[in-house]
């Protein structure tokens, strides 16, 4: 019997909980911010979505953001399978401190 106790760790894009060896932790673009990724959303290129709609907030919206910042919006909705009109109410929200 091992006594090693194995660690785990969440990804902070689709939440799937691995081992930690399975996660690496890197910059998120565009944002002074660091987080951990499995391999599949690394590759994807798909950010947290809580730190997407935050930082779009903060932009201005949607209409606001500059191309590149677009092309990550899609790709993480694409990736998580979230609607642009989900996404898009969620940022309005988002910025409603009452």
């Amino acid at each position: 019997m091992s006594s090693v106790t194995e660690r785990m760790a969440k990804c902070e894009v689709c939440k799937t909980e691995m081992h930690e060896g399975r996660t690496v932790v890197l910059s998120v673009p565009g944002i002074p911010y660091s987080a951990r990724f499995c391999h599949s959303c690394r590759r994807s290129g798909a950010i947290p979505y809580w730190m997407l709609v935050a930082n779009t907030n903060a932009i201005g919206g949607y209409d606001q953001s500059a191309d590149w910042w677009r092309g990550v919006i899609d790709i993480t909705l694409n990736h998580l399978g979230i609607t642009m009109e989900q996404f898009l109410k969620e940022v309005e929200d988002d910025g409603d401190l009452s």
